[in-house]
């Protein structure tokens, strides 16, 4: 099994018919407003198969490593069988297609990463920096500056919700 292409994007698809769909492909950073941030990320994987693999069961992991090393929460991990395909024409190759649009969060800046397993085996990644955006790069956007996430509006110590915003 070799690993064809892994892409991320926006979204992804892979109906029955063979074809793909990329939605936003060519993901290289996440740049977000501020951190915490959760978004949803398709991953688009492409895998040359030989004969003597269809029938067989293989273990799919995808993971999303930080700048320190870790796994950033948990990605999907399941098992399946590489169906029987149509018997090919003479010169065409046999890909089997994943795609699958995962829902991640992401708690700080730096360089991450992410990757993909067969059997334990990592055939792949793509290095996924994250960048945040200052208030200023959102400006210069046009776009509106956002609210922190509600969990940053509480007092740590007690987090009891601050009446009053902090005096600058």
């Amino acid at each position: 099994m070799i690993l064809n292409a892994l892409f991320l994007a926006d979204a992804v698809s892979a109906p029955p018919d063979g074809k793909f769909y990329i939605h936003g492909g060519g993901l290289t950073r996440l740049t977000v407003p501020f951190l915490p941030f959760g978004l949803q990320i398709g991953v688009f994987v492409r895998l040359e198969v030989d004969e003597s693999e269809l029938g067989q069961t293989h273990e799919f992991r995808f993971s999303l490593i930080d700048p320190d090393g870790a796994a950033v929460g948990v990605l999907p991990q399941f098992e399946a069988p590489l169906a029987e395909a149509i018997e090919l024409a003479e010169s065409e190759q046999r890909f089997v297609v994943l795609a699958i649009n995962l829902g991640i969060s992401v708690g700080r800046g730096g360089p991450h990463r992410f990757e993909f397993f067969v059997d334990g085996e990592r055939l792949g990644f793509v290095p996924l920096p994250v960048v945040l955006l200052t208030a200023e790069q959102l400006q210069a956007l046009g776009a509106p500056v956002p609210l922190p996430p509600p969990s940053s509006l509480l007092d740590p110590p007690n987090r009891t919700a601050r009446r009053h915003p902090p005096r600058r």
